[in-house]
C-alpha cells in the first residue's frame, strides 16, 4: 500500500504557486516549466515509483534523480520559489536577512557554497549506513529528500543568475559527484546496501548496476541538456556583443 504522505508538501507547494500566479506576472513558458517542475516532484514521491523505491534500489535512485537534477531546474525556472515567496510577506520578513547577506558576499561564493551543499547532500546519503537507516526510517527518508530538493533548487537558482559562461563550468563540476557515484555503482562487484541486498546476490546486484546507470546516464543527461542550453545562450550574447562584421557585400 503507497504511503501518500510525501505527496502532502507537494499539494502545499502547488496550491502556494497557484496562489502566487494570481499576484505576480509569470509568462506562459515559465509557467509551464514550473508546474512541470510541481509534477516532476509528485511523480517522484508518489506511487508507483514510491512503492517501487521500498524494495528496489533502482526505482529510488530514480527519485533521487528526479529530486537532484529535473525538478530544482524546472521550479527555478518557473519563477517557483519567487512566486511562492509572494504568497507569504512574513516569509518574505524572515528571509530579508538572508537576502542582505546574499547582497553582501560575490555570486561565485554563494554559487561555490551551493555546489558543495548539494554535494555534500549527495555523498553524505548515499553512504551505506546513512542510505539503509533512510531507507527504513521515515523522518529520515523525508530529511534525505528534503535536502535534495533544497540544496538543488538553491544551486540552480544561483546558476540563473550567474554569467552564462560560468553557469556552463558550474554545470559540468556538477555533474562529476553524480558520474563517479553512478560508476562506482555501476562497475562494483559488491552490493553496496544491505536493506536492498534480500533477494538473490546476482539480481542484487543487478539491480546496483542499473541505480548506477540511472545516475551516471540519466543525471549526467539532465545536466548536459541544461549545459548545452546555457552554452548556446552564452554563445548568442557574445555574437550580439561582439562589434558588428563588414561583409563582402557591403564592402562592393
Amino acid at each position: 500500500m503507497a504511503d501518500l504522505g510525501a505527496l502532502t508538501p507537494v499539494g502545499v507547494v502547488a496550491v502556494l504557486y497557484a496562489i502566487g500566479l494570481t499576484r505576480a506576472h509569470v509568462d506562459a513558458g515559465r509557467r509551464w516549466a514550473g508546474w512541470s517542475g510541481i509534477v516532476a516532484l509528485a511523480v517522484a514521491l508518489g506511487p508507483p515509483i514510491d512503492v517501487w523505491a521500498a524494495t528496489n534500489l533502482s526505482a529510488h535512485m530514480v527519485q533521487h534523480v528526479v529530486l537532484l537534477t529535473i525538478a530544482p531546474p524546472l521550479l527555478v525556472v518557473g519563477l517557483a520559489p519567487e512566486t511562492i515567496l509572494a504568497v507569504s510577506p512574513r516569509a518574505q520578513e524572515l528571509l530579508a536577512p538572508f537576502a542582505r547577506a546574499f547582497r553582501r558576499a560575490p555570486l561565485l561564493v554563494w554559487t561555490a557554497a551551493a555546489l558543495a551543499l548539494q554535494t555534500a547532500a549527495l555523498g553524505l546519503w548515499h553512504v551505506p549506513s546513512i542510505y539503509d537507516a533512510a531507507a527504513t526510517h521515515a523522518p529520515l527518508h523525508a530529511a534525505e529528500h528534503l535536502s535534495f530538493v533544497l540544496t538543488g533548487v538553491a544551486f540552480w537558482w544561483l546558476v540563473a543568475r550567474a554569467g552564462t559562461g560560468a553557469a556552463v563550468i558550474t554545470i559540468f563540476l556538477a555533474s562529476l559527484p553524480g558520474t563517479l557515484l553512478g560508476a562506482l555503482l555501476t562497475l562494483s562487484t559488491a552490493t553496496w546496501y544491505p536493506h536492498y541486498a534480500t533477494g538473490s546476490p546476482t539480481a542484487a546486484l543487478q539491480d546496483q548496476q542499473l541505480a548506477g546507470v540511472v545516475m551516471w546516464a540519466v543525471a549526467g543527461m539532465a545536466y548536459v541538456a541544461a549545459g548545452a542550453v546555457l552554452f548556446v545562450m552564452w554563445l548568442r550574447a557574445l555574437e550580439r556583443r561582439s562589434p558588428a562584421r563588414v561583409t563582402v557585400e557591403a564592402i562592393r
